[in-house]
Parts: C-alpha cells; sequence; structure tokens
C-alpha cells in the first residue's frame, strides 16, 4: 500500500507514541511495585527485630524472677515486671505488624497464651515466695511444666523468625528483579526515543522524563537499602559491644566466687563442717556451670555474627583430628571408629569444624557407659541429595522428643547422667541453616543415634 509521506510519518509517529506510552506504563508500574516491595521488606526486618526482642524481655524476666528468689534484690523485681510487660507490649506490637499475615496472626495466638501462663506462673510464685510458702528456688529451677512452656514460646518465636527470615528473602528477591526490571525498561525506551527523536520530540521529553522519575526512584530506594545496611551493621557492633561486655562482667565475678570459695575451703574448712563444705562445693559447681553456659552462650552469638568463607572444606580430616583430640583427652576408653575418606564440601571450615566438634562430641559423650562403642562419620545420597551423617550406638533419644533436640538449653537427658548446657546442638543448627541446609536426628533409646545434615553446593 503506497501511502504518501506525510502519512507514513503519521503511522510511523502514532506507531512510536503507542509503544513509548506502553513503555512508560510498564516503567511506572515497575517503579512502584519496587517501592511497595521495599516497603515490605522494611516491614519484614521490622517484625524481626520484634521477635527477638520479645523473646529478649521474656528471657530476662525468667533471668529476673530467679535471681530475686535467690537475692530479694527489689530492684530485681521491678526488673522482671518491667521484662515481662516489655514482652507483652511486644506481642501488641507483633500483632499490628502481622495484621495482613493471618499464617503469623495464627502463631501470635498460640503465643499469646503461653507467654500469659508463663507470666501469671511467675506472679503466683511470687506471691507465694512474699507469704513466706516458699516458690521455685535457683537450686531446682523451674518446674517441668513452665519449662515446657518457655521451650513451647521459644519454639513458636523461633519458627515465626524462620517464616519471616524466608519470607524476607524472597521479598528482597522480588523488590531487586523489580528494580532490574524497571532500570531494563526505561533503558529500552530511552533508546526507542532517541531513535525517533525527528519525529516525535514531544514525546521524548516526557519519556525521558519518566525515565528521570523511575531513576529518582531507585536513587531513594538504594539509599534507604544502604541506610538499613549501616542500621544492620551498627546493630552487629552493639550485639558484639554485649557479647565482650558479658563476657568480662559476668566472668569476673564468677572468677571471685571460685576464688573465695576456693580460699575459704582451704582457711575454713575445718570448722564449716559436713554440711558446710557440701553446700561450698554446691556453690563451686554451680559458678563452674554458670561459666561454661556463658562460654556456649558467646559461642552461639559468634556462630550467628560470623561471615562465612566457603572453601573446600575436607570433612574426614576435621573428623579425625577431632577424634584424636578425643581419644587424647580419654586414652583410656576403646571406641570403634569409622571415619569415611575423602568427604569434601563447600562450606566455611572454622563453623563446619564447631559443628563436628559439637556432633562428634555428643557421640563420644553418650557412648560412654556402652561397652563396645563406635562412632561412624560418612556421606550417602539420598534422592540426588548429599546428605553427611554422624552415628553412634549409645544411650539414643525417644523421637517423640525429637522437637526439642535443637533448642537452646533443651535436654533429652539428666545432667548428673551426661554433662552438657544443651547449646551445642542448637550451635549446629544454626551453623547448618546459616549454609542453607537442613538438619535432622533418627534414633531410638538404647539403641544410638544418627544425625544427619546436607549442605546446598556440595562436592562430593
Amino acid at each position: 500500500m503506497n501511502w504518501p509521506l506525510e502519512n507514513r510519518i503519521r503511522a510511523g509517529f502514532g506507531a512510536t507514541l503507542v509503544l513509548l506510552l506502553v513503555l512508560g506504563v510498564v516503567a511506572y508500574w515497575g517503579a512502584t511495585s519496587a517501592i511497595r516491595t521495599y516497603r515490605w521488606v522494611d516491614q519484614t526486618h521490622k517484625v524481626l527485630e520484634e521477635l527477638e526482642r520479645t523473646l529478649v524481655s521474656m528471657l530476662e524476666a525468667q533471668t529476673d524472677f530467679d535471681e530475686y528468689l535467690l537475692g530479694g534484690d527489689p530492684h530485681l523485681l521491678q526488673a522482671h515486671q518491667s521484662a515481662v510487660q516489655s514482652a507483652l507490649h511486644g506481642l501488641e506490637t507483633l500483632r499490628a505488624l502481622t495484621r495482613d499475615n493471618a499464617r503469623q496472626q495464627a502463631d501470635l495466638d498460640r503465643l499469646q497464651p503461653l507467654l500469659g501462663k508463663q507470666a501469671a506462673w511467675m506472679s503466683a510464685q511470687l506471691e507465694k515466695h512474699g507469704s513466706g510458702e516458699g516458690g521455685a528456688g535457683p537450686q531446682s529451677g523451674i518446674a517441668a511444666q513452665e519449662e515446657h512452656t518457655l521451650a513451647n514460646i521459644q519454639q513458636v518465636i523461633g519458627e515465626m523468625e524462620a517464616r519471616q527470615r524466608q519470607l524476607l528473602k524472597d521479598r528482597s528477591a522480588r523488590a531487586q528483579s523489580e528494580a532490574y526490571a524497571t532500570i531494563v525498561v526505561g533503558v529500552f525506551g530511552s533508546a526507542v526515543t532517541i531513535a525517533v527523536a525527528a519525529l516525535a520530540s514531544l514525546f521524548v521529553h516526557r519519556g525521558f522524563a519518566k525515565q528521570q522519575q523511575a531513576e529518582a526512584s531507585i536513587r531513594r530506594l538504594n539509599a534507604d537499602l544502604e541506610q538499613q545496611s549501616a542500621q544492620l551493621k551498627n546493630a552487629n557492633r552493639e550485639l558484639e559491644a554485649f557479647s565482650y561486655s558479658v563476657s568480662h562482667d559476668l566472668r569476673s565475678p564468677l572468677r571471685a566466687i571460685e576464688g573465695f570459695s576456693s580460699a575459704l575451703e582451704e582457711d575454713c574448712g575445718e570448722r564449716l563442717g559436713p554440711q558446710g563444705q557440701e553446700d561450698l562445693q554446691r556453690v563451686r559447681a554451680a559458678a563452674k556451670r554458670m561459666s561454661e553456659l556463658i562460654e556456649d552462650l558467646l559461642a552461639l552469638a559468634r556462630v550467628t555474627r560470623a561471615e562465612l568463607r566457603h572453601a573446600q572444606v575436607d570433612l574426614s580430616n576435621l573428623a579425625q583430628g577431632i577424634v584424636a583430640d578425643l581419644k587424647k583427652a580419654e586414652p583410656e576408653r576403646r571406641v570403634e571408629l569409622s571415619i569415611a575418606p575423602q568427604v569434601v564440601v563447600e562450606a566455611d571450615a572454622s563453623l563446619m569444624r564447631v559443628a563436628l566438634e559439637n556432633l562428634l562430641s555428643n557421640a563420644w559423650k553418650f557412648t560412654g557407659r556402652v561397652e563396645h562403642a563406635r562412632i561412624e562419620f560418612g556421606a550417602t545420597v539420598k534422592e540426588s541429595e548429599s546428605v553427611y551423617y554422624v552415628r553412634d550406638n549409645g544411650a539414643g533419644f525417644d523421637m517423640a522428643f525429637a522437637g526439642r533436640l535443637f533448642g537452646a538449653f533443651q535436654r533429652l537427658h539428666p545432667a548428673t547422667e551426661f554433662k552438657g548446657t544443651g547449646v551445642g546442638l542448637a550451635t549446629v543448627q544454626r551453623i547448618i541453616h546459616r549454609h542453607g541446609g537442613r538438619i535432622w536426628a533418627e534414633s531410638q533409646v538404647g539403641q544410638g543415634a544418627t544425625f544427619l545434615f546436607t549442605l546446598p553446593q556440595a562436592k562430593g
């Protein structure tokens, strides 16, 4: 069809105008969607921070409660009540932040009665203590039912954190994708505008204006991300400073307790009598256990903050070295050991050493009462996925309690039967999760246990 030149120009201009209008709408929609997504990312950060504050408040309330019953300091009672109110306020804040998330609201419905139950129980104990009836003292710890309630609180908050972190990961990826798409659309629109500048000068101006708006939105989003990154770095520095403070401020009085207890035993041991000496030994044992708990908590915090440095890691060599150290510590033990050779993964070497030390030390500890002890480390493939394991034929545990296995301070065996602080497996789980893997356990009482974990990008 032979159109006059003027008609061709008009048709080309019209087609170009339609194309650029479509590109402009897409760019505007992309920028708007990216802004909305980044706002959701910010809200997810706030939910995670509030979850951490609520858990910390509840743990502080429990600690102040125990210390008040021990020493009767009214300041500790005030601190306990303040921590309880802070935890309940945190719950209200979480409800407001997650009102659009039915799953999180359901989790809060589970969490609220647990927090109320724990707070009510501690209040009742305080009333008994004030009336002289006595309550749960520091020597016996909280009742098993209330310990289970606290464990449930930590579990619910942990599940909420896990879902929020996955949500944060998904939303961040979506935000980056939308920002990238906006840039691509803007660049393509600019190229088309330049190509038809002679025929569509007015639309070129509009196209550039829209592009500039999109770029300005992206710059604002990047500035917001940089600010959030700086805030996270500051928070990490504060956590690190707090860890050092805990390490120094709590260790000093513990060393003083140990030192003065030892001096008291040497200077006045005969005058204390059998009961006094027994009480003194309990004080020293409690100080030692507190020191071990502090060390394990600091180790758990370091695992959470440590920067991952991926490299080729020979897990077999690590396991051999760890087992050699265990043999040196208890040369009288006879344990059959099986370490699979050349098990190599892509991971952080220092963190994987910590994980294997905890798993192999557990296996060594829980086979201590077995006549023919056996410990095995190896790797297998299940459904095209490499799975690594540590297996023993020791005490084992009831799988009905497997949900408590990886929680901090969760023990499935009495401390009098097997020593430990209950933090080791929680540390292992955080290490594996930080690598993007999974960890679980299989066991039967009296027939040993197997701990299995996966590592993405592993090289067998």
